[in-house]
């Protein structure tokens, strides 16, 4: 049997320690509400406090060995919807393991979150991305085929 892993570990910025203990709160919260019952990552990643970042604000780390990105990005935009994230740029990288070789096991992608806003600024997810770069480089392929084609 293999054992399937999402790997990830980002650091996430808060205004004050306050904004801190509210954010690990709603999350626990949401956990004991049973939020995310129907998805069984739900709720599989850690959000503990880290350290205090260079400024002196407080940092939450976000890991997992087996959490759903979709489930820490929502975790992330409820927090800069409600204020308590430090404004900018974060990002969540992430990769998909196997403890056997399986050809739907690896991968992996990354979200680009603005904390003012809690919007979604990119996200990029590589079997995707890989299987549209496929398509483009075919559908070159063909029109150079047929160009050819009508040459002779």
């Amino acid at each position: 049997m293999a054992d399937y892993f999402t790997r990830f570990s980002a650091r996430l910025p808060m205004k004050c320690e306050e904004a801190l203990h509210e954010a690990l709160l709603a999350l626990e919260e949401r956990r004991n509400a049973g939020e995310g019952d129907d998805d069984p990552n739900y709720g599989r990643f850690d959000a503990v406090y880290d350290h205090l970042d260079a400024a002196g604000k407080p940092v939450v780390w976000i890991h997992s060995r087996a959490g759903s990105p979709d489930n820490v990005v929502a975790f992330v935009q409820d927090c800069a919807e409600r204020g308590l994230t430090e404004p900018g740029l974060w990002t969540l990288i992430w990769s998909f393991d196997c403890s056997r070789p399986r050809l739907d096991a690896y991968g992996g992608g990354a979200c680009i979150v603005d904390l003012k806003t809690g919007a979604i600024v990119d996200r990029l997810d590589l079997r995707h991305w890989a299987n549209v770069q496929i398509a483009g480089l075919r559908a070159a392929e063909r029109d150079a085929a047929m160009l050819i084609g009508e040459g002779s």
